[in-house]
């Protein structure tokens, strides 16, 4: 079988590539985890003393205000220029007569465009919303939920592991 990454046989090349295709979708789990710790390891203190004028670290008072904006801030820029750039992709092949963006219309199209926009696509079950303008984007839609929670959560989530221990968090996480 051959598919955009290369062939896919028994040789060492292609055990090598099944191994990274199919083993590849832990390592957005991964960087969700290790990501979750960086923020929860930055922004804890500031989340936890907003009744402070100003922290330590220069945040004032709309310590999630600075968050979120921060988190936008870094991410939309390259999700929005790769969606703009997929998304001209998609209409070239359309243009082509490529499917499914041959048969795209305002009307059949333009609601999961928007949905991509704004990053919710990961929120409809329907691979034609999730994936037809910027398939990867999905782990933006679930990392922009979690970011909207993270200042709610990291305080109490720190809370309990600083009376219970990392290992007794842990364990009710999984």
């Amino acid at each position: 079988v051959v598919d955009a990454l290369g062939a896919r046989d028994d040789s060492w090349h292609g055990q090598w590539l099944s191994f990274w295709v199919t083993t590849g979708g832990a390592g957005v789990g991964f960087f969700f985890l290790l990501s979750g710790f960086v923020l929860a390891h930055t922004y804890a203190r500031a989340f936890a003393s907003e009744s402070c004028p100003r922290h330590a670290t220069g945040l004032r008072r709309n310590a999630h205000i600075h968050f979120w904006q921060a988190r936008a801030n870094r991410i939309y820029p390259t999700y929005l220029a790769a969606l703009l750039l997929t998304t001209g992709s998609a209409l070239w092949l359309g243009h082509l007569g490529l499917t499914p963006w041959a048969e795209c219309r305002l009307d059949s199209c333009g609601l999961p465009w928007l949905l991509s926009l704004v990053p919710l696509q990961a929120w409809f079950p329907d691979v034609h919303i999730q994936q037809l303008w910027n398939a990867p984007g999905w782990s933006i839609a679930a990392e922009a939920f979690f970011y909207l929670l993270f200042p709610f959560l990291v305080t109490p989530v720190l809370a309990c592991v600083r009376r219970w221990g990392w290992g007794v968090v842990a364990a009710l996480w999984l």
